[in-house]
């Protein structure tokens, strides 16, 4: 099958550097959401395709590199296709391959797979908070961190024996990632400790809930059992 790194800006990016820079010297084709594209080339990486999933974000990429082939929507805003005029190739989708799909995460794996890769080794997909530092590889969101937004929107997963942080668009890409795996025929590998990973190898055991103390709670009278 057809093999390629896909790389989003989780956090756990800065840890797993190395595999996926092991894999690219190997040959295996490197793809990249959004602004990880900038990220990767500091690090002397130069994915193969850069995708731009969403229509709005024209302010992702600081500017092209050669040897990278961006890919954007059909419906691409003028300002994203203003910033990558200077590309010397670029693929077009229909909204058609992403339909009904509203997360970052799974355009990206979507279109992966329209140009047909099988075989997806996944970086910086983690679907949930860290211990400790930034909600991504090179910062932290506002809407990830608004006290404001924390009582609707933050929810707390338990997958086998752990309780992860998480955002109500992470778990929604965390669900939905899963299910579509499961119904394509791809071999997937998630690197890093997130929530993804983890519930990649065991979906049954993933519950929510909007209260750090409940999923404690519940988790304890697993362990009890």
């Amino acid at each position: 099958m057809k093999r390629c790194c896909v790389v989003a800006a989780g956090p756990s990016l800065k840890e797993t550097l190395p595999d996926l820079r092991a894999l690219s010297d190997l040959g295996v084709d490197v793809i990249c959401v959004n602004h990880a594209h900038d990220w990767l080339v500091k690090q002397g990486i130069t994915p193969k395709f850069c995708i731009l999933p969403e229509s709005f974000h024209h302010t992702m990429i600081a500017r092209t590199v050669s040897g990278c082939t961006y890919v954007i929507r059909q419906d691409a805003r003028p300002e994203t296709k203003l910033t990558i005029k200077d590309a010397t190739h670029v693929r077009i989708y229909s909204r058609a391959v992403n339909e009904k799909i509203t997360c970052r995460g799974l355009p990206v794996v979507n279109v992966a797979h329209w140009l047909g890769y099988r075989e997806f080794d996944l970086f910086g997909f983690d679907g949930s908070f860290p211990e400790k530092g930034n909600t991504h590889m090179d910062g932290s969101h506002p809407w990830a961190t608004s006290k404001a937004d924390e009582g609707a929107s933050i929810r707390w997963c338990v997958v086998g024996d752990r309780v992860f942080k998480s955002h109500k668009r992470w778990r929604h890409q965390t669900r939905a990632m899963i299910e579509l795996l499961k119904k394509q025929k791809v071999e997937v590998r998630i690197h890093g400790d997130g929530m993804l990973a983890a519930v990649a190898k065991s979906i049954d055991d993933f519950k929510e809930f909007k209260k750090e103390k409940d999923a404690k709670t519940y988790l304890k009278g697993m362990k009890d059992e």
